[in-house]
């Protein structure tokens, strides 16, 4: 697969869950502490799954959402 489609891949992954954190953020006014917060609080039932091979990452100071490569 290209970089390019798999960065689209990736993309299409982070974006539902930067718009749930960006809910949470106008909600409560911070980030959540963690992706889980956001599961606690009830503004999801779960997190959507990264793309194999992949896990977020996240940075509660800012609301960043990412993906990194695990290693197989």
């Amino acid at each position: 697969m290209s970089q390019t489609l798999k960065k689209a891949k990736g993309m299409d992954a982070v974006l539902p869950v930067k718009q749930l954190v960006d809910s949470f953020y106008a909600q409560e006014g911070r980030y959540p502490s963690s992706l889980d917060e956001l599961i606690a609080k009830n503004y999801v039932k779960q997190i959507p799954p990264p793309p194999k091979g992949y896990t977020y990452t996240y940075t509660p100071s800012t609301g960043d959402v990412g993906l990194e490569q695990t290693s197989q």
